[in-house]
């Protein structure tokens, strides 16, 4: 089961400060793919950087503050599925990346081989834009594809993250992104949370949360069938955004 994701439209401009950005006397607009799904009053910078094995990879920044939050994606997504709960973060005083996976529908580098399944760098790479800019502390969420790629990268993140949030996980992509292989040495605090009528995830997520060798572990099934980000949009999502917040903070500090 996968969920349907409706691409964001024609493309805006918008100006922010990136890597590959122009000299600061002579600004230039940056466009993207997705800058529909970004409103001018997020205040947001567009980023681009390269995960370790060269992959050129684009995100949206949003807000301040020591404890960042990197933000991966649905298979068939964008950034664009993070956004709405992005503006909920910078709000609450966290530095956000919503950044596009290699391969996906959004503006970053498409590879062939084995490359194409480094998505675990992709995670990496965020993490290191977010220290870069000023968090201390970092935590990975992801969503389905982009869950496993979490469990997988937040082994290999150093300095080593303070948390792992995967919403609807998949116990395995590929031989890389291998989530069982991943939560067995996974040693930082783990959330695993997916619906109850999202049935093959929901599986997958009790199954993890059983080999995870985390001390600091937590499964959460809700009501309902939504799928990854779509978990935790509009009035439905209010119980499952409690629970990821509560999460976030708790291990902010």
């Amino acid at each position: 089961m996968r969920p349907r994701v409706a691409t964001a439209g024609l493309a805006i401009a918008l100006t922010g400060s990136a890597a590959a950005a122009a000299p600061a006397s002579t600004p230039k607009p940056l466009k993207f793919k997705e800058a529909a799904c970004v409103r001018r009053t997020d205040h947001a910078q567009v980023v681009r950087f390269r995960a370790r094995d060269g992959v050129r990879l684009l995100g949206v920044s949003l807000g301040k503050g020591h404890v960042g939050v990197a933000l991966g994606h649905e298979s068939d997504g964008t950034l664009c599925n993070w956004m709405p709960f992005a503006r909920i973060l910078a709000k609450a005083g966290y530095r956000v990346i919503a950044f596009d996976f290699r391969n996906s529908r959004g503006s970053s580098a498409h590879v062939n081989g084995a490359r194409s399944q480094n998505l675990d760098l992709d995670f990496v790479a965020a993490s290191g834009v977010l220290r870069k800019r000023g968090a201390s502390r970092v935590l990975l969420v992801g969503a389905s594809l982009g869950a496993t790629a979490a469990l997988v990268a937040g082994s290999e993140v150093a300095p080593g993250v303070a948390g792992v949030a995967a919403l609807s996980p998949a116990a395995q992509w590929s031989a890389r992104l291998d989530g069982d292989a991943a939560v067995k040495k996974l040693a930082v605090p783990v959330l695993f949370m997916a619906a109850h009528g999202d049935t093959d995830f929901a599986n997958d997520a009790q199954s993890l949360y059983g080999e995870a060798a985390s001390s600091d572990k937590r499964l959460e099934l809700v009501a309902g069938a939504d799928h990854g980000t779509f978990m935790v949009r509009g009035s439905s999502g209010k119980g499952p955004r409690t629970i990821l917040l509560s999460f976030l903070h708790l291990h902010s500090s």
